[in-house]
């Protein structure tokens, strides 16, 4: 199976290119993750903040971190491995691109019950499995969500109701957080790319900027001196840039992943994706005829410098948010400092 990935170039793991548009290139994984996605969930995410602080001490805190290094590669490994699995069944016919699936994200299902057809039942158990596993990652997302909702955003006029209506007001903002999901599942399915992209993509267009707050509270003094100010003109300025770097991050990404599910992907781009072909030539269809060898020329689709930022890879969605929430919270800073006659100095 491993040579058989090897000799189709499926194992170059270090392809390395500049072009932001590339999708999956060395500099799209170190940078664009780095300040996305996984900086978020790594460093300041609800899931694993909550586990943090569960730890005894800090060094069990920095355990767990390298542990959870450890198992998310095996995760990972686990999932390379079932892909190659996937290019040595379907050598001779890819089912996704001879249209027999209606997305590539079916082929491990389809795989799953071709190779237990012989075994009723079987498959389905496998694939309940695989979903279970789901849910409790999604139950889990569901209930935290609905906890920070009650103590960060309802606050204070949630603790004055009584506990009975809290608990009630707590159990209708779960259902109502759960439903979002089902919409957003539904969602999904109109959406370009496969699953994993969608799902990655839509993380960063918020994990980006959160993580951009998190790191100007710890890396930039500028931003205490400001609250400082806040405080001395009894306004929230500090509050008041976070919701401007915030909002013009998320606004960006939001921006940014709209146009690329409007406009199509220009020819450029798709033919410097490295995109690795799939074979056809062995499909057959139900009544033993072949599969239409006839290639078809896609259209046509002249780049330009909008589409091309449309069209860059999804792993820089959440640094763009992360770049835009920076670059905006330092000017409303700057704005805040002029009109104030205020002048940062620096602390020993």
């Amino acid at each position: 199976i491993f040579e058989m990935a090897a000799s189709t170039g499926r194992t170059e793991f270090f392809r390395s290119s500049w072009d932001p548009t590339v999708r999956d290139t060395l500099q799209a994984y170190l940078i664009g993750k780095f300040f996305g996605i996984e900086g978020y969930a790594f460093g300041c995410s609800q899931n694993f903040v909550q586990r943090f602080l569960s730890c005894r001490s800090l060094g069990h805190a920095k355990a767990a971190g390298y542990m959870a290094i450890v198992w998310l590669s095996i995760i990972l490994m686990s999932c390379l491995f079932t892909g190659y699995t996937l290019v040595y069944y379907y050598e001779l016919c890819d089912p996704a691109a001879a249209g027999f699936l209606d997305s590539t994200d079916q082929l491990m299902p389809f795989l799953t019950n071709f190779i237990f057809v012989e075994y009723p039942g079987l498959s389905a158990i496998y694939i309940s499995g695989a979903f279970a596993g789901s849910l409790s990652s999604v139950s889990s997302f569901i209930s935290s969500t609905a906890n920070v909702i009650m103590t960060d955003v309802i606050g204070e006029r949630a603790s004055k109701l009584g506990k009975v209506k809290q608990l009630v007001l707590a159990k209708g903002m779960t259902v109502l957080t759960g439903f979002v999901c089902i919409g957003f599942a539904y969602l999904s399915t109109m959406l370009s790319g496969g699953v994993i992209e969608v799902v990655l993509s839509i993380g960063a267009i918020i994990a980006g900027p959160v993580y951009a707050v998190f790191m100007m509270g710890v890396f930039f003094p500028l931003i205490e001196e400001i609250s400082a100010l806040g405080k001395l003109f009894r306004l929230n300025f500090f509050l008041f840039l976070i919701q401007v770097g915030l909002l013009s991050g998320v606004a960006a990404c939001t921006w940014l992943y709209i146009g690329r599910n409007i406009y199509p992907t220009p020819t450029e781009i798709v033919e410097n994706s490295f995109r690795i072909p799939v074979n056809t030539d062995g499909c057959t269809f139900e009544n033993g005829t072949s599969y239409p060898i006839e290639s078809v020329e896609p259209e046509f689709i002249e780049n330009s410098g909008i589409l091309s930022f449309y069209h860059i890879s999804y792993h820089y969605i959440g640094t763009l948010g992360f770049t835009v929430t920076v670059g905006a919270s330092f000017l409303t800073a700057l704005v805040v400092m002029g009109r104030r006659g205020f002048h940062y100095k620096e602390v020993l």
